[in-house]
């Protein structure tokens, strides 16, 4: 399979085609072209591709092999075999590593800057897995599966470029005044250089059924080892952010340089890139009864248990274990978590209520685990501080390769033996961490009404018991205090006193016992979160017609937030005046309120050798959900930027107002022309067209509460087959096929396109007045070189599921 799409369809701005919030970025194309050009005449000889119209390719080759034997009339024996080969290209990150940094263009959706291609990267997916299955049957009582496999995946990431120039980001400001945004972005990318996941995976499970009388008793083992290698060093090539473009031509021009710097590097005795590993062992052993209880009442109930043990191989770091936290307590980030067990009752029944399969009630609850992406296990050994160093830094000259030649003031050189770093982050896990347990319910009737009609109603409820959240122990909340901003009083964490928001950060100068910690992130269990759904489908069966409608309710919240590093799990959470090292309870990324799905098939069977069916899905859902929060810098002070909820305002007297750019008293240099006034009432007419923030003046946003505009959308397909016979093989099948995706776009270019939020940042952060009290914000036009103000919520996203897509294809079936 190869399928290449547009990396993004937004464009940068021209005279005639301004930017426009939407397919139109306020990233200006004179300006990136003079950049370009610059580049690649400077000393660096830089070509990073170009900043619009490219794509992104993915790729994927798959071959499946499969064999039995029929050793004798009692065993059978299976040989399986999979191989995938697969990448993907994609666009950079939108998080960045270092402390304060702006997040990427795409959290934006580009409104604000474009990348140049070069700044992305590929993901390679690699996986061979070998299954031996051998199922006997003794006699009509007894059965039995015996299965031992091996699984090996090799997933390195490949940069968009060779060049191992640094990763530049180039804010929206005005010489050196930092902008609230990225204008573009070029160099290698920041989580790339030398990132690899290597898994190897053993399995062996041996299950055996047997039958007596009215019962189905199934009983056995499954049995996984699991290790996992990493290497993983966010911007081990170098990451800027420099405040504006001419503070960058400045420092390329050998001027002296203004900006934020962070990097990575090898804390080995001879420099090689670090890796590292975690594992496990997991031992579970279940017994199950199917007992058909009655003629038309089953009931299937079981038992589970599961044991996980934790391979002790990290290496130890005694100066971080002696470091005390709120509390006092201290952490072992040489100790992977103790042994866990788990009792997993489960239950589940099958009721065909008057004996006639007219109304079936049908149900079950029961506790339920399984392993989290180890990668966050793997974090600890990774952030231990002896593997890799690391540093934030401001104003550093710019060079052209970090790895070989860090720049003046950044010493990256290796220790003549194994010991701790004075900087860097680090991520433990706590000692009695589960793997994640959930329990799960659902009850459910189908009702047949006769002439083909089917109705379902379906209820399920989940709660977790062992959730996963993060929390950063370097988070110094002693010296909080209120914010005055209207009604608006969350605390914050940063006063005056610079890294007043730390309980370490080098103070008098970083050693081995009093380092300089970025952050120190804690991987913990919580009990709180929850899901359920409510569904209600209709079903009818004609003669060569099957159709079906169903509509769901749901409600999802949890503790988390999706990613890989340790610092990002921590900082993607969005919050408002809640503690952000708490387990807060909201929407969860994947909430999804309601959906309407429908479907129909329709297959004709003609001529004894042709068969033709067609296929159409219709789905309306809400396009996703999101937040509101400031743009840029931080807001509470907890070090992270653009996860700060925003508080909606009253009136005027509600938020204190300023000029973009202007700062925290208002009085620096602005290009904004517009009074405190005019800027009030451009916000107010933005909260007021938005329905969810003007039913919540006064109050904070919610994460993830900002339901997006409904999608519709419908797919098509279309199969043709054409049958023969043949003397000893039975049925051949010729199959072609045509998949339309996104029918109503096909139709008409305005229909099936998705609306996303115009921004997500509409407010921005720009420092705190005099009193060290009172926040200002400012309220950026969605053009400013056009001074066009932010009117609307919502915009196109001209993305590939916002397009039609055409599909044909070819299979020969062996029947």
């Amino acid at each position: 399979m190869n399928q290449t799409v547009p990396a993004y369809t937004q464009v940068a701005a021209t005279s005639s085609q301004p930017a426009n919030g939407s397919t139109v970025s306020q990233a200006s194309a004179s300006t990136l072209d003079s950049l370009k050009s610059f580049l690649s005449n400077s000393q660096y000889k830089l070509d990073h591709g170009s900043y619009q119209g490219y794509s992104f390719v993915t790729n994927s080759k798959k071959v499946t092999a499969k064999i039995d034997f029929n050793i004798n009339s009692a065993n059978v024996l299976t040989l399986k075999y999979n191989r995938l080969r697969s990448y993907s290209q994609n666009p950079q990150s939108t998080s960045r590593s270092g402390s304060g940094f702006v997040r990427g263009p795409a959290a934006f959706s580009y409104v604000y800057g474009l990348p140049f291609s070069g700044s992305g990267y590929a993901i390679n997916n690699n996986a061979d897995i070998y299954i031996a299955e051998l199922n006997t049957r003794f006699g009509n009582k007894l059965s039995n599966k015996f299965q031992a496999g091996y699984t090996r995946e090799r997933d390195p990431r490949s940069p968009g470029t060779n060049n191992p120039f640094p990763f530049v980001d180039i804010l929206n400001g005005v010489g050196n005044t930092y902008g609230s945004q990225i204008l573009t972005s070029f160099g290698y990318e920041t989580y790339t250089y030398g990132n690899l996941i290597n898994t190897d995976v053993y399995q062996i499970s041996d299950i055996a059924t047997m039958y007596k009388g009215a019962h189905e008793i199934t009983f056995g083992t499954q049995d996984y080892s699991r290790k996992y290698t990493d290497a993983f060093a966010p911007n081990y090539a170098g990451g800027y952010q420099f405040p504006s473009l001419q503070a960058f031509y400045t420092a390329a021009n050998g001027g002296a340089a203004v900006d934020h710097y962070f990097q990575e590097w090898s804390n080995i005795p001879g420099g090689p890139f670090p890796q590292y590993s975690a594992g496990s062992t997991e031992i579970g052993v279940f017994i199950q009864d199917k007992w058909r209880a009655t003629s038309n009442f089953t009931l299937v109930y079981g038992l589970r248990y599961d044991l996980t043990i934790y391979k002790q191989i990290y290496l130890d770091n005694p100066f971080f274990d002696a470091l005390t936290f709120k509390d006092g307590k201290s952490y072992n980030i040489g100790k992977a978590p103790g042994n866990a067990s788990l009792i997993a009752p489960r239950v589940g029944f099958n009721w065909d209520v008057f004996g006639n399969h007219q109304t079936q009630v049908r149900g079950g609850a029961g506790w339920f685990n399984g392993p989290p992406p180890f990668v966050w296990l793997a974090n600890q050994p990774g952030n231990n501080g002896v593997l890799i160093a690391s540093g934030n830094f401001s104003n550093v000259p710019l060079t052209g390769n970090a790895v070989t030649n860090p720049p003046t003031g950044v010493n990256t050189a290796p220790p003549s033996k194994v010991q701790s770093a004075t900087s860097y982050s680090a991520a433990v896990t706590a000692p009695n961490f589960k793997y994640p347990t959930v329990i799960k319910s659902s009850i459910a009737i189908d009702q047949k009404a006769g002439d083909g009609w089917i109705f379902t109603a379906e209820a399920s409820y989940s709660k977790d018991i062992n959730a996963v959240y993060f929390s950063n122990l370097n988070l110094n909340e002693s010296n909080a205090f209120a914010i005055n901003n209207g009604g608006d009083h969350r605390l914050r964490y940063l006063t005056p006193t610079a890294n007043s928001n730390k309980y370490y950060y080098g103070a008098g100068g970083a050693t081995q016992a009093n380092p300089s910690l970025g952050t120190a992130i804690l991987l913990a269990n919580s009990k709180k979160g929850f899901a359920y759904t409510l569904t209600a489908r209709i079903q009818k069966n004609w003669e060569n017609l099957h159709a079906s409608v169903a509509y769901t309710y749901s409600q999802a919240k949890n503790v988390a937030t999706g990613g890989s590093t340790a610092s990002t799990l921590w900082s993607g959470r969005d919050v408002g005046n809640a503690d952000p090292n708490a387990d807060n309870l909201s929407y969860a990324d994947y909430y999804q309120p309601h959906r309407v799905i429908a479907f129909a098939d329709y297959r004709v069977l003609y001529g004894k050798n042709f068969a033709t069916n067609v296929g159409v899905v219709f789905e309306a859902v809400p396009a996703g959900v999101g937040s509101y929060t400031y743009g840029g810098t931080d807001v509470n002070g907890d070090g992270n930027s653009s996860t700060n909820l925003i508080y909606i305002p009253v009136n005027q007297n509600d938020i204190n107002l300023v000029k973009v750019g202007s700062g925290g008293n208002g009085t620096g240099a602005s290009t904004d022309p517009r009074s405190t006034s005019q800027i009030w009432n451009q916000l107010n007419n933005f909260i007021s067209q938005d329905h969810y923030l003007s039913g919540r003046r006064g109050q904070y946003v919610q994460a993830n509460a900002v339901v997006f505009p409904w999608w519709k959308h419908m797919d098509l397909n279309v199969t043709q087959d054409f049958y023969y016979q043949t003397k000893h093989a039975g049925k051949h099948t010729i199959r072609l096929s045509m998949d339309l995706v996104n029918v109503g776009n096909f139709l008409n270019k305005y229909w099936g396109v998705i609306k996303q939020q115009t921004t997500s940042t509409p407010l921005t952060f720009e420092g705190m007045a005099a009193d060290g009290k009172t926040p200002s914000f400012s309220f950026p036009y969605l053009d400013a070189t056009n001074q066009v103000p932010l009117i609307n919520s919502y915009t196109d996203n001209t993305g590939i599921s916002s397009r039609w897509q055409l599909q044909f294809g070819i299979r020969y079936l062996f029947n």
